[in-house]
């Protein structure tokens, strides 16, 4: 009996608490990252992580690399590579973020975790506050961030499409693409 209520604690202990994902203006867009965070140090492989859309379209070119950089494990990082990314995140559109439990081990005691968690998410250029559209609201934000490169108070990484530095033309017409519409 003792054994089984330790699993059952390690098990409790090593709930996922928090899922964020851009967790700041300045990571908002265009390279997103989540973050996974646990409440006990957890075994975590990108195994254990499935991105798909929302509408069931296929999702190519698109792969997830983690990371766990305090070494804690308990909160790890999830960011997005290969040919399918824009200057590090992912392209338009709604996504869902499945978590195997099953594939998460207690680093206690190494008992997976049980079931699946499944996170549903939006990514689309120029929403600056998030709200699912790109409006006035944006445009102004976008306006006071246009000319700056990184290091500039007024830069802000979510209005650099191509993740190139500055606020260009490059980044203004991509904005301008996406203005008066929503995540649908």
């Amino acid at each position: 009996m003792k054994r089984v209520t330790a699993i059952a604690a390690a098990l409790f202990v090593a709930a996922l608490v928090a899922l964020t994902i851009n967790v700041s203006a300045q990571d908002f867009n265009p390279q997103e990252k989540t973050y996974l965070t646990f409440s006990a140090p957890v075994q975590l492989t990108a195994a254990a992580l499935t991105l798909g859309r929302t509408n069931g379209a296929a999702l190519t070119g698109v792969n997830l690399v983690l990371s766990n950089p305090s070494g804690d494990g308990q909160t790890y990082v999830v960011r997005f590579s290969g040919s399918g990314v824009i200057g590090g995140s992912l392209p338009d559109g709604k996504y869902t973020l499945s978590l195997s439990r099953s594939a998460i081990k207690a680093a206690s005691d190494g008992q997976a975790l049980t079931g699946t968690s499944t996170f549903t998410f939006l990514r689309l250029f120029g929403d600056s506050n998030g709200d699912g559209g790109v409006t006035t609201l944006d445009y102004s934000a976008f306006r006071q961030a246009y000319g700056t490169k990184t290091g500039d108070p007024a830069y802000s990484m979510m209005f650099d499409y191509n993740a190139d530095g500055g606020i260009t033309t490059y980044d203004y017409s991509m904005f301008i693409q996406r203005y008066g519409t929503s995540a649908s």
